[in-house]
């Protein structure tokens, strides 16, 4: 336990960033390859998000629909047509469904069927596709200081107003030494991140697998900055090679020998806004973390402010 809770004080932290340290000794990735069954779903063009009137965001053709324990997705098909509706989202494990109105619907009209569907002996939940915006705001990558300085610093831990206190205040480089001394007993662990997007090649992020990552790896250098590459400098805080020295240091360097995963659910038509917000949903936060946890990742991180 003392070992859990030494690695787990460590990966926790995400509001850290420190320079690159030497003796994080580098292991063989054995990441395997899972079948997590079918995983997807279908971004809600801007024109139908819609307010009621408490100004709660929603998708205005959408219904969400969690079937019941051993209910086929043929039955949840044919449920569907009933409602005139259609799946565009599926998450095969969890039952999880995204259905697409093929009429115009009222909110109060959407409420009814949510409603009939909750009391369906096929559906143990039904709601709307709830959208709210997401603060995406932060530094880029390229503006944290790193380097000699970084490495310098670490070897003062009573500077307080120094570039790497805070990985010193939670004691992370003795819990680097720990696994260093019993790297043959304690085998590093998967670890993921779900933000806006992530910069696929950068040199100090060893990336195992990203998913949904479109909208930003196509945006232009200008459209990336206006988002601030949130996904990627939170990354870099929370895992950034230890193995290299092109940079900083994550506080879990060894993402690299246990496989770092990420997940973007940005708004898929890549709305920007004034105050560095885009638009989130159930479904897409769903399958984000679907896509992680089915994966045995042990650890996510997940900076988001709500609104």
């Amino acid at each position: 336990m003392l070992t859990i809770g030494l690695i787990i004080s460590v990966i926790f932290v995400a509001a850290i960033i420190i320079g690159v340290v030497t003796g994080i000794q580098p292991r063989k990735n054995d990441t395997e390859d899972i079948n997590v069954g079918e995983i997807y779903y279908y971004q809600t063009p801007p024109e139908h998000i819609a307010e009621d009137q408490n100004g709660i965001m929603y998708a205005d053709d959408e219904l969400l629909v969690v079937s019941r324990g051993n209910v086929s997705k043929r039955e949840i098909e044919e449920l569907a047509r009933k409602y005139d509706a259609s799946i565009v989202g599926f998450i095969e494990v969890t039952g999880d469904y995204q259905w697409k109105i093929n009429h115009d619907c009222t909110h109060d009209e959407l409420k009814e069927l949510v409603y009939e569907l909750n009391n369906s002996p096929l559906v143990d939940s039904a709601s709307l596709n709830y959208y709210c915006l997401i603060d995406i705001s932060g530094k880029t990558i390229s503006e944290i200081q790193y380097g000699k300085k970084w490495k310098k610093d670490l070897k003062n831990p009573t500077d307080v107003a120094g570039s790497s206190w805070g990985v010193e205040a939670i004691n992370a480089p003795e819990a680097w030494n720990f696994m260093n001394e019993h790297k043959a007993e304690i085998k590093p662990i998967k670890v993921g991140v779900i933000d806006n997007g992530f910069e696929e090649k950068h040199k100090d992020l060893p990336f195992t697998q990203i998913f949904y990552n479109d909208p930003y790896k196509n945006a232009t250098r200008s459209e990336r900055k206006k988002l601030g590459e949130h996904g990627t400098h939170v990354t870099g805080t929370f895992a950034a090679d230890g193995t290299n020295k092109k940079g900083i240091c994550g506080v879990y360097p060894y993402a690299k020998e246990g496989g770092l995963y990420a997940a973007s659910c940005e708004n898929g038509n890549r709305q920007y806004y004034e105050n560095n917000s885009v638009n989130g949903n159930i479904i897409s936060a769903k399958v984000c973390f679907a896509e992680l946890i089915l994966r045995n990742v042990k650890v996510i991180n997940w900076s988001y402010g709500w609104g």
